[in-house]
């Protein structure tokens, strides 16, 4: 199991740039339809006493009319002349790094967690082939709806983290700071924050998944369900206010979807009574 982690987390590192701009997208300033880009304009002065040849960056552009002293061979080669300026723009990066080992260890972090999700369904599936023997037939047919259950509610709680939370707090935290001075966050806590809102999604969804097979087993009843409402509702919010970032916003998006899910909860229960009468109706 430990080779096949291992193994996902070095096909990760591989990828780890393009893996790190998707689990990023979300606090990409907001569009709206238009298309944002920063420029830097930088200056490339000649301070050798010989003639100097450039290679432009990519994603960069030289600024034309070229000065006294700068040819252009080719679109992306300038030869300098001995105190000759070139002026070129890039567009800025959306992230700084503010540490020289930043980027790599970053790069190494999202690898690790990346290896380890993608990897999940063959090392679940070398756990379950360990347990399975051990378990009876009933508990078999417990834990295997249990499983699939686990997963869509992880899913849907990093889904909803992906596609609701984390662009509603970008851009509430821009607006927050833009009168205070210019938005320019550092990489690895970017990293850091979306991950941390992954996984507080994933555990506060997956919670629900287990009240559900409670109802289901008939372990916990509506009545039950309701007359506790209220407490669960401030165990939420106190939970939301735990593994969440300091701020109210995050608090809000993570407390609200799972006060839903507990009246979800409930409606089965209110469904699964019936269904136990007749049940006993027909024995």
């Amino acid at each position: 199991m430990g080779g096949i982690i291992l193994i996902g987390i070095v096909a990760s590192l591989f990828l780890s740039k393009p893996l790190l701009e998707v689990l990023l997208s979300p606090l990409a300033p907001p569009k709206n339809g238009l298309h944002h880009i920063v420029i830097q304009r930088e200056w490339v002065q000649n301070s050798e006493g010989k003639s100097v040849e450039f290679i432009l960056p990519s994603h960069a552009k030289a600024i034309f009319p070229l000065e006294n002293g700068v040819t252009s061979p080719t679109p992306d080669i300038f030869i300098l002349e001995p105190g000759a300026t070139l002026a070129i723009e890039t567009p800025r990066k959306p992230f700084i790094l503010t540490t020289p080992l930043e980027g790599f260890l970053t790069q190494l972090k999202v690898s690790f967690f990346c290896g380890a999700i993608l990897t999940s369904p063959l090392w679940l599936w070398i756990c379950m082939r360990f347990l399975l023997p051990a378990l009876h037939q009933k508990e078999i047919r417990l834990l295997l709806p249990f499983c699939v259950l686990s997963l869509l509610f992880i899913s849907a709680g990093v889904l909803f983290a992906f596609k609701v939370t984390l662009p509603l707090v970008s851009v509430f935290f821009r607006q927050l700071g833009e009168g205070l001075g210019e938005n320019i966050w550092a990489l690895s806590h970017c990293l850091d924050f979306v991950l941390c809102l992954f996984a507080a999604h994933a555990l506060a969804f997956e919670c629900f998944a287990f009240l559900f097979l409670l109802v289901h087993k008939r372990i916990l009843t509506h009545q039950r369900l309701k007359g506790g409402r209220r407490y669960v509702i401030v165990a939420i919010f106190i939970a939301a206010a735990i593994f969440t970032p300091p701020d109210v916003l995050s608090q809000l998006l993570l407390a609200f979807p799972l006060i839903v899910l507990y009246e979800g909860v409930i409606f089965y229960a209110s469904y699964r009574k019936p269904m136990q009468n007749r049940e006993q109706l027909n024995i």
